[in-house]
């Protein structure tokens, strides 16, 4: 399994940290990469959360999501089988996929 905790350690380990969309336009400009990729945010014990502890309020779950997974981590993606780059969030199984890594400047 390549969970949340194990993107954000790649992308520590490269200066950066897994991708945390605040804004509309990042969630946009992401969806733009034409292929699906996980965000930083995951569910573990029955909560969702974004790594890096901000608040976190569902606002780009594709129609009929977020799933749940019985007693597996649950992470998100933002999937190109969506047309609306504002209802793009996706729950899947943790598995290895292509995370976004991002630096602030």
């Amino acid at each position: 399994m390549d969970g949340a905790g194990d993107g954000q350690k790649k992308c520590k380990a490269m200066g950066g940290d897994i991708v945390v969309i605040d804004s509309r336009e990042e969630q946009i400009f992401i969806h733009g990469f034409k292929k699906s990729v996980w965000i930083g945010i995951y569910r573990k014990g029955g909560l969702w959360k974004w790594v890096n502890s901000t608040k976190f309020e569902p606002t780009y779950w594709m129609p009929g999501e977020p799933k749940y997974f019985k007693d597996n981590e649950t992470c998100v993606e933002i999937s190109q089988m969506a047309s609306d780059p504002l209802k793009s969030w996706k729950a899947e199984q943790c598995s290895k996929k292509h995370w976004v890594c991002e630096n602030k400047i």
